[in-house]
């Protein structure tokens, strides 16, 4: 589904976290190897020639700045962290934007229409929710293409409601279309990951009145086709035109 790449985002964030402090060490300690090294060098130098000293102690004393440099360098790195931390903990906090519902009745009263399929038999599992009091959501199972999918709907203001925001094969774009019953026409666009996309999905997007409407399937890559018949359902169903009641 669209959280996966966030979900993968996110475990690299974590790897990163662990990864930069060891990183710190593995260089302090580096740099200590060398300062004992130098240090070595001037003890034999103080024993060969007077004149050797004076060049010993300066190089011992620049590694010397360089380790405590790097040592405040790590410090400072480590103080920074419960700040990190903190901030995340204040993003957890944050109240949840996604409010579960009954069903697609509960989207009426923000003025959005989704509906799935008449047929039941071409999905399962669907979940209702609003996102923010803006958009209703509508995540199920589709049965055709035998991928998870997220229907969304929201007011044409709201911009972009997909979410999704992988590189796209312009090669197998698609366009199709439908009309209301009113004869309004509607126009869909079917676009397809990337073959080296993280996700192999299929995005469908299309406006009807002052509506914007998307449809995504994170596993339907090889299925385009059925993504946009299952759109056209959707559109029927959700048609303002219509009375739509399911049991």
């Amino acid at each position: 589904m669209i959280t996966i790449k966030n979900d993968i985002k996110e475990k690299k964030k974590q790897r990163k976290k662990y990864l930069t402090p060891c990183a710190a060490v593995l260089l302090i300690c580096s740099l200590a190897a060398c300062a004992g090294g130098g240090a070595g060098a001037a003890r034999t130098a103080e024993t060969e020639a007077g004149t050797e000293e004076n060049v010993s102690k300066q190089e011992a004393a620049s590694l010397t700045g360089e380790e405590t440099a790097n040592s405040a360098e790590s410090a400072k790195e480590e103080k920074q962290t419960p700040v990190t931390e903190s901030r995340a903990q204040d993003w957890s906090a944050l109240p949840n934007p996604i409010v579960d519902v009954g069903s697609s009745e509960d989207f009426e009263a923000a003025g959005l229409r989704l509906w799935l399929p008449a047929n039941k038999e071409w999905y399962s599992d669907p979940d209702y929710s609003m996102i923010g009091d803006k958009a209703a959501q509508i995540q199920f199972y589709d049965e055709i293409t035998k991928s998870d999918a997220i229907a969304r709907a929201a007011k044409s203001e709201e911009g972009d409601i997909s979410g999704i925001y992988y590189v796209f094969d312009d090669s197998r774009k698609q366009s199709w279309f439908t009309k209301l019953e009113d004869g309004t026409k509607v126009d869909i666009t079917v676009r397809v990951t990337s073959e080296n996309s993280d996700v192999h999905g299929v995005l469908a997007t299309w406006s009807a009145g002052d509506t914007s409407y998307s449809l995504w399937e994170d596993d339907a890559w090889e299925h385009p086709d059925a993504v946009a018949k299952m759109a056209i359902e959707i559109i029927k169903m959700s048609d303002p035109g219509r009375e739509t009641e399911q049991d």
